[in-house]
Formats: structure tokens, sequence, C-alpha cells
């Protein structure tokens, strides 16, 4: 499968059916995540798995090939050594904290020593409390400098949020 590379949003997506289900994992470009790390221009992108077609009459199930196939993704998305993966639970069906689990589920299970993750809470105007991680390769020059930029981040976001 081709990468897909729109020169107007610079995202990054794949998609494959997968009992005919039709999903796609993309790669937005974040660089505002980090704007005190020069470096990282054009290297923070935030993961997203969308459904893209759903055919009638077929119940959404869990399917052990998903997994395999969204890591795959991203170990071949990150062989680029300066990449920064976001991950953000979408809120917008109020179960925001149901992906983390199946997503460290995926990371514990498929992700080499080769990775860092970090997680992390945002808090919106509302009070609800969603959850974000980043990855990036263990062996980054600035490894550190992402760790904290990642914390820093998540605080300033959280900081006039009701706790």
């Amino acid at each position: 499968m081709a990468w897909l590379k729109t020169r107007k949003s610079r995202i990054h997506s794949r998609s494959r059916p997968i009992n005919r289900v039709v999903y796609e994992v993309r790669f937005k470009p974040s660089d505002y995540l980090f704007p005190s790390i020069p470096e990282l221009d054009g290297c923070v992108f935030e993961f997203a798995l969308a459904l893209l077609v759903l055919p009638s009459g077929i119940k959404l199930t869990p399917d052990p090939r998903i997994a395999p196939t969204a890591v795959g993704t991203i170990n071949q998305f990150m062989t680029d050594p300066n990449r920064v993966i976001t991950y953000i639970c979408n809120s917008s069906d109020r179960r925001e904290l149901a992906p983390k689990p199946k997503f460290d589920q995926w990371f514990d299970t498929f992700a080499t020593d080769t990775f860092q993750k970090q997680d992390g809470t945002l808090t919106d105007a509302d009070g609800l409390c969603f959850y974000i991680a980043a990855l990036w390769q263990r062996n980054h020059p600035i490894s550190h400098q992402i760790a904290v930029a990642f914390d820093d981040f998540a605080h300033q976001y959280n900081a006039d949020k009701p706790a």
C-alpha cells in the first residue's frame, strides 16, 4: 500500500479493508504541540485510526487484524527517526478514555524497545479529561527535550481548567 500525501493538507494516510469495513490510518502534521523545539518542525504528527466505510448490515466487532495493521503502519511511518507521533483520544462520543487500554495494549504487545511512549491527560473546558500520548524513537537525539515539552504542553493546556 502506498502512502497518500496531499500537498494542501500534508496529511499522510493509508486505508485498508478488514472484513469489508475500511479503516484509514492518518498522520496529521501537528507541529503546534512542540513550538519550543524548532528541531521538530515538520516532524510531529497526530495519529488517528478512522472508520471510512461501514457497509450496511455489518456490525462492528473486535477484529484481531486491526492492531497489527495499525501498529505495522505506525512502525513503517516511524522509519524516519526524527518523527514524533501524538495520539489524542476522541472525546466527541464522550467515551474518551475507552481507547486508552486498547492503545496501551497495542503498544505493549507490538512495540519493541525502539520506541519511547509518554502518557498524559488533557482537561477540556467542561472538566472532561481525555487521554493523550506521544511516541518517538528511544534513541532520538533530543528525547529528553521531547518528554519535557510533552509534559509542558499538558500542564499549560490544563492550567486554567477545572480539576
